[in-house]
Formats: C-alpha cells, structure tokens, sequence
C-alpha cells in the first residue's frame, strides 16, 4: 500500500498559511497510524525519474495474517516545537480503505 501526503502549511501552522508545502524543513514527522496501533513513519522525499515533486510518502506491505475489512487509520504531523496536526479521513466503513483475501491482479501491460 502506497501512502502519498502533501500536508500544507496552512493546515500545520498558524503562522504561514500561504499554502506551501510542509517539507521537512517545517515538521519533524508525519506518521501514519493504523487502527490497530501501529505506526507508520513516512519520509519527505523525491519522487519521479528525474525528481519531479517532493513530499511524504510511505509505502507498507499488507501481511499475509492481517484481519479483513475496514482499515481505520490517521495521518499525524509533528511540528518541529513538538506541536501536532493530526488527519483523519471519513469513517464510514464505506469510506475506509478495505482489506480483502487473496492475490492482488497486475494490471495488464499497456
């Protein structure tokens, strides 16, 4: 599972809300917690070949035993002064990402 997340500075500062980008220059984390408790830390990085866009990103593999159905999770943002933003999505188990059984099927070749 791939996670990509563009927290703005406007969501993760009272000060700056000019809608930049909060790099890591600006917050000291982001992490993603899962709702079984796990923690998910995610890097500021390049992304493309050549680099065309930095931000947070992870990327987790679903093990094999992990329980069906919804999975709950948020998005939390560490300030450098240790303030934190904290993101979560819909929770309607509708609108939650879903964890099914089986094999995942490759997309065909274009």
């Amino acid at each position: 599972m791939r996670w990509p997340i563009r927290p703005g500075r406007s969501a993760c500062s009272t000060i700056n809300t000019s809608g930049e980008v909060a790099d890591d220059k600006v917050l000291k984390s982001v992490v993603v917690e899962l709702g079984n408790g796990q923690k998910l830390p995610a890097g500021f990085k390049p992304h493309g070949t050549p680099a065309t866009d930095h931000f947070w990103s992870l990327f987790w593999t679903i093990p094999a035993d992990f329980p069906t159905g919804s999975l709950g999770y948020k998005v939390v943002a560490t300030m450098n002064d240790g303030s934190t933003v904290e993101w979560v999505p819909f929770i309607r188990p509708t609108t939650q990402l879903m964890v099914v059984a089986g094999e995942p099927t490759p997309a065909a070749p274009k």
